[in-house]
């Protein structure tokens, strides 16, 4: 047990206060974190702490119905958190008491472990742990009544949830339709008083970043009254702080890349380009099919793609230049006239940048003439179509770099 400034934590770990015994002492505090705790702690304790203001559980396979039946008693509590390891015992035999509320809950909080940390869950065709955790406050029956003020909901670290789902094969309608399991769009809208979902830092990137690209362009659910990470609807463009483009390589075409960081050495070299602003990236293994013959490449059906071109930007980044010059259709002209159209349809830019370092995919590759004959020839159409344009190549090795 730690106990400082009105803040308690009680750990089964600890071996001289591993259980809620120690909170009749301790019944003015105003802030509680319990970890690692079970069904044999008696959770009916926390009924005490009538100046609690927020409450923290982690780890512990908690009593459901003991464990709300508290802390609805409780009229100060404010904020609620669960960590992905909660497990609550409910079930269909148990009934909570009639005409249970806690009003004065305003924030409702769900942590993921970081991405650094191993998985220790086990999900199966015949074990899906996932359906069993019931650690949403949407468990409780007519909860958006049991919580009639909560104003937020918060996820941290959202982006471990919807790999873990997608990797455990977890229905995707049902995903699509929800925010979290069993913490759907139509439970949501119920809550009178939820003004706001916050995703991760609660940016629209943010969105971007755990995959959830589709929702914030095509799929916003209609009729809601709350924002998630601050959009109410569907957005029609990409924020005007995305002023960076940049075309790189992924070996796996549907790989989520759109918010991969560009190389930080190329960054850190113009500053002056990169600073106080953000980019998109597009993998160029999914963007376009090779035409034989007399015919001009083409875009692959891809909305993702599709509504990052249609954004305006500054400036235009190939990173690693590699991945672009390194043109194995031996038809240089028509990848080079592909990528020009591109350009030419941003009327806004400024600057092209070739990064001719390589990353990790290419460090065994070796330079060949033809791809410094592929960067002249488009370097040169490239000018002619846009004379003003600023040109800049950077290679991390010998340490110069060259300005148009």
């Amino acid at each position: 047990m730690n106990l400082s400034n009105g803040s308690m934590v009680i750990s089964g770990s600890d071996k001289n206060n591993n259980n809620l015994n120690s909170l009749k002492d301790n019944s003015s505090i105003a802030n509680l974190e319990i970890k690692q705790l079970t069904l044999k702690d008696n959770w009916t304790l926390l009924s005490e702490l009538k100046q609690l203001r927020s409450l923290t559980v982690k780890d512990s396979y908690v009593d459901f119905k003991k464990f709300y039946s508290a802390i609805c008693s409780l009229p100060k509590l404010e904020r609620l958190t669960y960590n992905h390891y909660c497990f609550f015992n409910k079930s269909k035999k148990d009934k909570l008491p009639d005409n249970l509320k806690l009003s004065s809950l305003k924030i409702f909080k769900l942590e993921f472990p970081d991405e650094s940390e191993p998985n220790f869950e086990i999900n199966t065709y015949g074990q899906e742990s996932y359906k069993n955790k019931n650690n949403s406050i949407t468990e409780v029956k007519n909860s958006h009544q049991v919580f009639e003020n909560l104003e937020e909901i918060q996820f941290v670290n959202y982006q471990i949830y919807k790999k873990r789902m997608e990797e455990d094969g977890a229905n995707k309608k049902k995903l699509n339709s929800s925010i979290y399991w069993n913490m759907d769009f139509k439970t949501l809208n119920q809550f009178k008083s939820l003004k706001r979902i916050k995703i991760n830092d609660g940016e629209a990137s943010s969105l971007l970043e755990v995959g959830m690209f589709e929702l914030l362009f095509d799929k916003f659910p209609k009729g809601i009254k709350f924002t998630i990470n601050g959009a109410s609807n569907n957005l029609q463009s990409f924020p005007a702080d995305f002023k960076v483009l940049n075309f790189s390589y992924h070996k796996e075409e549907d790989a989520n890349i759109i918010l991969d960081k560009i190389n930080p050495d190329l960054q850190s070299e113009f500053k002056d380009i990169f600073e106080n602003t953000k980019s998109l990236t597009i993998n160029e293994n999914n963007l376009y099919d090779v035409e034989y013959g007399e015919k001009p490449w083409k875009f692959k059906k891809n909305k993702i793609n599709l509504k990052i071109l249609d954004h305006k930007y500054d400036t235009i980044t190939f990173s690693p230049a590699f991945a672009f010059l390194n043109n194995y259709t031996s038809d240089e002209i028509k990848k080079a006239q592909f990528f020009l159209n591109i350009i030419s349809q941003q009327k806004n830019l400024n600057n092209v940048v070739f990064d001719l370092s390589k990353n990790e995919y290419y460090k065994d590759d070796d330079w060949e003439s033809s791809h410094f004959i592929l960067l002249t020839k488009f370097i040169y159409e490239l000018l002619k179509q846009k004379p003003n344009i600023k040109i800049y190549l950077f290679y991390k090795k010998s340490k110069r770099n060259y300005k148009k």
